[in-house]
């Protein structure tokens, strides 16, 4: 076999890893780790200064996958170049960091390949990513530390640091909010950052449900059902804050009464931030953990994301049996 024959095998081992564990998962991003294997595979194997078998070296390159929801690339790498384990202790467990095991469970609840990279999960992820390009700015700050670590360590004819970050990454996807249920406009407020979409008849809303994009199916359903047993309640979509707070003080206090405190945030994300809108006496339904790889209906039930638990919590803050 020549050495572009053993290339080209090597980048299609890449690709059908990628493909099969997809396939398996019924879930994930197989176009992505297909079209970058053969930039991956140049990096890692003709650029990247890195040890699988001591894989926190520190002086070793670093490779941040910015779009990490092309995650199968970096599983593909991991379990191909033999990285070896390290635990929270960066103790060698004497194990691979990324098994076949470990890829044929791609995206599901505990596995160690889940559908983005999580640091400290999975040996030889340098940093936390999603899609949308935190990567980007992490590989960043670690160059300024790596320049910080030279100036202050390093010596005539005696580097301790001098190891680069490689980072691969995407453009955002950018997306409005939508759901199955015609009668809603989600396109119609987006000029406004947020909006009106739902109010029970009857008078001014007891409780204001508050929710950016597939969350907002999640209030709709805990709306109608509060409608059913006769309590008031609004829908509002945001899926800007920064355009909502450019608004006037009127439109502002239209869709977010101040006199309204019952408020539920639900957010299938971060809830850093969400304090200003739901307020002291409100309560916020999201994620304090970076999360889980699974099929959603199974992560919806992980993380209280189904519209029981919005109802529950409605019927908590109204004092409601």
């Amino acid at each position: 076999m020549t050495a572009d024959e053993l290339d080209q095998l090597a980048i299609n081992t890449i690709r059908t890893l990628s493909i099969d564990a997809v396939q398996q998962a019924k879930s994930g991003h197989p176009g992505t780790p297909m079209a970058l294997a053969p930039l991956v595979y140049a990096i890692w194997n003709r650029v990247l200064r890195f040890d699988p078998m001591d894989p926190i070296w520190p002086d070793r390159d670093r490779f941040v996958l910015s779009n990490g929801h092309a995650s199968m690339l970096l599983w593909s790498v991991l379990h191909l170049t033999g990285t070896q384990a390290v635990n929270g202790e960066y103790e060698h467990l004497g194990q691979p960091a990324v098994t076949l095991d470990d890829i044929r469970n791609l995206r599901q609840l505990g596995s160690k390949a889940p559908g983005h990279p999580e640091y400290r999960w999975v040996t030889g992820v340098e940093a936390t990513t999603g899609p949308l390009g935190q990567g980007i700015a992490t590989s960043v700050g670690m160059a300024i530390a790596r320049k910080w670590l030279a100036s202050r360590y390093n010596r005539p004819g005696f580097e301790i640091f001098n190891y680069d970050i490689y980072a691969v990454c995407g453009d955002s996807r950018q997306a409005l909010p939508t759901f199955d249920r015609g009668k809603y406009a989600a396109a119609a407020g987006l000029a406004k950052g947020a909006y009106v979409m739902a109010d029970t008849p009857g008078g001014p809303p007891q409780i204001i449900f508050i929710a950016t994009g597939s969350e907002v199916g999640l209030i709709v359903d805990a709306h109608e059902t509060l409608a059913a047993e006769g309590i008031r309640s609004r829908v509002v979509s945001m899926p800007s804050w920064d355009i909502f707070e450019q608004q006037p003080q009127a439109y502002r206090e239209s869709v977010l009464p101040a006199a309204i405190t019952a408020r539920i945030v639900v957010e299938q994300g971060s809830v850093l931030g969400w304090e200003r809108y739901a307020g002291a006496g409100g309560t916020i339904i999201g994620m304090k953990t970076f999360g889980a790889s699974a099929p959603l209906r199974e992560l919806q039930r992980k993380f209280g994301f189904e519209p029981e638990r919005v109802v529950a919590a409605a019927r908590a803050l109204l004092g409601r049996s």
